[in-house]
C-alpha cells in the first residue's frame, strides 16, 4: 500500500513548530552539484538542493558542521554549494563548531593551554568560517566525555571533566574577544551528569553570547532540560533579541519535536515572544549509509510515535528497471522526491562491486530520507495539536499526566525555587521519556568506499 504526499515546500508547512535541521553531511551537498548524475526523471542533480526554488521540495533550514566542512574559503567551495552559494535572505543555517572533533581526537592539540599553536591555529580556522557561513554558530566547545579515552585525552589534552570546561573557556574567551556586533555565537552547555550540567552552567552563562545550545546530558534528559530553562528565564538569559535562539543537539526522535514545541510556545508566552527552540539529527543519512530507507511515518495515538525504516533495494537485476520505488515497499508514503526515483536509479551499477550502488545512489535515498524526516516532525506536531499522542509523553498509570500539563505548571510558578520544585516532582515522569535513534539497518553497501566521509 502506498500513500501520496505532493508536500513540496515545507518552510510554509513548518507552522510555530520546534524546526527540525537536517545535520546535513558534505556527500550530500556535493551530490547536488550540476555535474552529478541526476534521476531518470528528475531532470538535474541540483533539484535534491532543497535550499533552492524549483527544487524537488523546500526547506530553509540546516545545520552544518567545521567538523565536514573544507574551512577553506577558497578551496573545494564548489562541493558546499549549499552553504556557500545559498540565498541567505530566504535560508537558514545553523553552523556547528565541530567540537566532536576534538572529542574524538581528529583535532589534535593541547586544548587547555591557550598558548599551543596546533589549537590555536584550529581555533581561528574554525571561528573564521563559523562568522563567514553561519546564520547563528556554536562556539568551539570540548564535549564533557572527551577525557574518557586514554588515547584521545593524550592527543587532545583533555583529561578531565574541567580539563574540558577550561578549554571551552579558553575558547569562549577567544570567541569573545574577536566576535564582532553581526556574530551570532551561541553558549554551548555540556555535562554527564545533571551536577556536571548545572556546574558547567554557572560556569559559563555569563559569557556575552546570542543563544544557547544544548549538548551532552542537558539534550538526552529533559529533567534537566527544564531545569536549565527555567535557570534561564529566571537569570535573565532568554531576553528578546538578545538571546532568542536555543538548539538542541542530536535530538532525533519525534516526541523531541512535541515536547520541544510545547516548551517553545510556552515561553513565547511567559519570557521571549521571538523565541524559536530547533533540534538536529543526522539519521537521514546515517541510516542511508546503513542501508535504510525511510517509508513513512506513525502517529498512531498513544503509541510510540516513529519514522519507519525499511532495509533500501540492492540488486543489480533491478539495473534499468523503470518501476518506482515505492511498489517495491508494502507501504511506503510517497513524496516529491521518491515520485522521481525508479529501482534502476538506485540500483544502477553492473560492475565488480557487490553492491548496485554508486556514490548518487545513497544521495537519491538521502533526499527521500530527508523529507520524509522533515515531514515527520511537522506531523507529530500536527497530530499533537490536534489532541492526539504520543506514548513517551502521557501516562495514565495513576494520575494522568502528560509533557503539555508538566510545561505549563512549571512556567506557572513566580519564581525560581517554585517552578525548580515542579520540576523535581515530576523528575520520574520526564526521565522516563526515551532518547534513542532510529531504527538502524545493516548495510550491504559499503558507503566508505565510495565517500570520504569524517
Amino acid at each position: 500500500m502506498t500513500e501520496q504526499s505532493n508536500i513540496r515546500d515545507l518552510t510554509a508547512e513548518q507552522k510555530d513548530f520546534a524546526i527540525y535541521l537536517p545535520a546535513m553531511c558534505k556527500p550530500y551537498m556535493t551530490g547536488t552539484t550540476k555535474d552529478r548524475r541526476a534521476a531518470a526523471s528528475m531532470g538535474e542533480s541540483w533539484k535534491m538542493d532543497y535550499y533552492k526554488p524549483g527544487a524537488l521540495f523546500e526547506y530553509k533550514w540546516m545545520l552544518y558542521s567545521a567538523g565536514h566542512a573544507s574551512l577553506d574559503a577558497d578551496s573545494d567551495l564548489k562541493y558546499e554549494s549549499m552553504v556557500h552559494e545559498r540565498d541567505r535572505n530566504n535560508t537558514f543555517l545553523l553552523a556547528d563548531s565541530g567540537g566532536f572533533q576534538i572529542g574524538k581526537g581528529r583535532w589534535k592539540g593541547k586544548w587547555n593551554d591557550p598558548k599551543d599553536k596546533v589549537a590555536e591555529k584550529m581555533r581561528e580556522k574554525v571561528f573564521g568560517w563559523l562568522d563567514r557561513v553561519g546564520d547563528y554558530s556554536m562556539i568551539l566547545d570540548i564535549p564533557s566525555w572527551t577525557f574518557r579515552d586514554p588515547e584521545v585525552a593524550e592527543k587532545v589534552g583533555i583529561y578531565s571533566f574541567n580539563d574540558a570546561i577550561t578549554g571551552t573557556k579558553f575558547n569562549n574567551d577567544y570567541f569573545v574577544a574577536n566576535q564582532t556586533k553581526d556574530s551570532m555565537f551561541m553558549n554551548v552547555l555540556q555535562g554527564n551528569t545533571e551536577d556536571e550540567v548545572l556546574y558547567w552552567y554557572e560556569q559559563v552563562k555569563n559569557y556575552p553570547f546570542r543563544g544557547w545550545a544544548f549538548g551532552g546530558q542537558v539534550a538526552r534528559d529533559l529533567k534537566i532540560m527544564l531545569d536549565i530553562f527555567v535557570r534561564l528565564t529566571y537569570d535573565g538569559l532568554l531576553e528578546r533579541g538578545e538571546r532568542d535562539w536555543v538548539h538542541v543537539l542530536g535530538a532525533t526522535r519525534m516526541h523531541w519535536g512535541v515536547a520541544l514545541t510545547k516548551i517553545m510556545r510556552v515561553l513565547r508566552e511567559k519570557v521571549n515572544p521571538d523565541l524559536t527552540i530547533s533540534l538536529d539529527s543526522a539519521s537521514p543519512f546515517l541510516s542511508t549509509v546503513n542501508a535504510g530507507i525511510y517509508t513513512g511515518v506513525n502517529t498512531e495515538d498513544r503509541t510510540r510515535w516513529n519514522i519507519f525504516t525499511e532495509r533500501a533495494v540492492d540488486d543489480k537485476k533491478y539495473r534499468g528497471d523503470t518501476t518506482n520505488i515505492a511498489e517495491k515497499y508494502e507501504y511506503f508514503l510517497r513524496n516529491p522526491v521518491s515520485d522521481h526515483l525508479t529501482l534502476g536509479d538506485i540500483c544502477y551499477t553492473d560492475d565488480e562491486r557487490k553492491s548496485s550502488w554508486d556514490v548518487q545512489s545513497y544521495v537519491f535515498i538521502m533526499a527521500n530520507n530527508i523529507w520524509q524526516h522533515i515531514n515527520a516532525i511537522q506531523e507529530s506536531n500536527r497530530r499533537a495539536d490536534a489532541g492526539f499522542y504520543t506514548a513517551p509523553l502521557i501516562n495514565e498509570n495513576f494520575t494522568r499526566v502528560t509533557i503539555n500539563d508538566v510545561v505549563d505548571e512549571i512556567f506557572s510558578k513566580n519564581t525560581k525555587e517554585d517552578s525548580l520544585a515542579v520540576v523535581e516532582k515530576h523528575a520520574n515522569f520526564l526521565r522516563s521519556i526515551p532518547v534513542g535513534g532510529q531504527t538502524k539497518v545493516s548495510a550491504t553497501p559499503m558507503f566508505e568506499n565510495l565517500f570520504e566521509y569524517s
